[in-house]
């Protein structure tokens, strides 16, 4: 009877740790639980208006909440509208599994063969959670193709007087 006992005791005790295990590791969380990238050319034109789409989804099994985006443009770059070069934005809470995209518009402006480099910061909280976590990244296009060119057109012969 005794043996019963014990051995009842110890497989309850496995259940228990195995179930108290189970909970703890769907109840972590992770900073990568959070995918951010910016999608946009590698090669532009000088001028050549073009789109940075941020894209971002929750791979977590929390709710991310207050999340606020920080985009900067490069050095050089003209925006639509004329807004200024940091942008700050609100966003929604981004649910498990939810992914959006937000797009900035600008042209840039610079030198054939410049690197232009552009960041994009996401701050935001675990829902239960006290803590706020930061992720950055960023994208660097380069400048391939400047189309102005100049032309000069002298005579080839000089008069006096002109």
């Amino acid at each position: 009877m005794n043996k019963k006992i014990v051995i009842i005791f110890t497989i309850l005790t496995i259940l228990l740790v195995g179930l108290a295990f189970w909970y703890y590791r769907t109840n972590i969380f992770t900073k990568g639980v959070l995918k951010l990238e910016i999608l946009a050319p590698t090669e532009i034109e000088l001028g050549q208006e073009f789109e940075y789409l941020v894209r971002y989804k929750n791979n977590g099994n929390f709710t991310l909440e207050e999340p606020k985006l920080l985009f900067e443009y490069p050095e050089g770059a003209i925006t639509e509208e004329e807004k200024p070069l940091r942008q700050e934005m609100s966003l929604d809470d981004i649910y498990p599994g939810e992914e959006k995209t937000v797009s900035f518009k600008a042209r840039l402006l610079g030198k054939e063969n410049d690197a232009r480099k552009a960041q994009v910061t996401i701050s935001y909280k675990p829902k239960n959670l006290n803590t706020r976590f930061e992720l950055k990244t960023s994208h660097t296009a380069l400048i391939k193709f400047v189309p102005l060119t100049f032309e000069f057109d002298f005579p080839t012969k000089l008069e006096a007087g002109r």
